[in-house]
C-alpha cells in the first residue's frame, strides 16, 4: 500500500473520528484510565493500610486498567468506524476501486494495532507503579493484537450501532474475566486463557520476572492473530453475499 494512500487515509479517519463525540471520549479514555490509576491507587493504598496492604494488587491493577481496557477502547473506535462504513456500503464500495476490502481491512487492522502499542506504551509510566524494560515491551507488544480483534469483532457481528454498544457492554463485562484468574491457581487458571484469549497477555504482564512470559507472550499473538485471520475471512465471506 503507498505511503501516500495510508496517509489520506489516516486522515479520512481522523476526520470521522473528531466528528464523533463518543468516538473522541473513548480515545481518550484509554490515556485518562491511567491517569486515575496514578491519582486513586495511592489514595486508595493509604485508605485500605489498616486493614489490608493493597501494594501486592498492583500489577492487577495495571493490568487491567491499562493493559486490557486501553486496548479494548481503541478497538471499539475502529469498530464503530468499521459499523458505520458497513450500514452506509462503504466497504461494498471498495470493490470498484483500486484499494481492494481486504487491503483497507488490513490497514484498518494495522492502525489499531500501532496505535494501541504507542498509547499503552505511554499510558503505563503515567500511572506511576510501572517502569519501562524489554520484557515489558514485549508484553506490551503482545495487547495491541486486541484492538484489531475487538474492531474486526465489531464489524463482523453488529450490524449496526445500537448492536455495538450492546457489544461494548458485554466486552467490557467479560473483561473481568483474566482479572479473576489473578485469583484461582495453576493449572485451573489457563482454563481461563482456553475462553478467553485476553488472558494471556495479562498473564505475561504477571510473569514478567520469570522467563516463563516468554510462552505466555508467544500464545497470546498466537491465539490473536488466529482470532484475527478466522474473523477477516468470515466478515469477507458475509459481506460478498450481501454483496451478490
Amino acid at each position: 500500500m503507498q505511503l501516500s494512500l495510508v496517509k489520506n487515509l489516516g486522515l479520512h479517519d481522523l476526520r470521522l473520528v473528531r466528528r464523533d463525540s463518543f468516538l473522541v471520549g473513548m480515545t481518550a479514555l484509554a490515556v485518562v484510565d491511567a491517569l486515575l490509576v496514578r491519582w486513586i491507587t495511592p489514595l486508595a493504598t493509604e485508605w485500605l493500610a489498616p486493614r489490608m496492604d493493597l501494594t501486592p494488587y498492583y500489577p492487577l491493577i495495571v493490568s487491567y486498567m491499562v493493559l486490557l481496557v486501553a486496548p479494548v477502547l481503541l478497538g471499539t473506535v475502529f469498530g464503530f468506524l468499521l459499523i458505520e462504513e458497513k450500514d452506509e456500503n462503504t466497504l461494498v464500495a471498495l470493490q470498484v476501486t483500486p484499494l481492494p476490502m481486504r487491503g483497507f481491512l488490513l490497514y484498518r487492522m494495522g492502525i489499531a494495532m500501532a496505535l494501541s502499542f504507542v498509547i499503552v506504551m505511554i499510558s503505563l509510566p503515567l500511572t506511576g507503579l510501572v517502569s519501562l524494560s524489554g520484557p515489558l515491551l514485549l508484553v506490551v507488544l503482545s495487547t495491541a493484537p486486541i484492538a484489531p480483534l475487538i474492531a474486526i469483532l465489531y464489524a463482523t457481528f453488529a450490524e449496526n450501532k445500537v448492536q455495538g454498544f450492546g457489544f461494548l457492554k458485554a466486552i467490557g463485562t467479560l473483561n473481568i474475566i483474566p482479572i479473576a484468574a489473578y485469583f484461582v491457581g495453576l493449572p485451573w487458571q489457563y482454563l481461563i486463557g482456553v475462553v478467553y484469549p485476553f488472558y494471556w497477555p495479562v498473564k505475561a504482564y504477571w510473569e514478567m520476572d520469570n522467563p516463563i512470559y516468554l510462552l505466555y507472550v508467544g500464545i497470546s499473538f498466537l491465539v490473536h492473530f488466529g482470532l484475527i485471520s478466522w474473523l477477516l475471512r468470515r466478515f469477507e465471506r458475509e459481506n460478498g453475499r450481501a454483496e451478490g
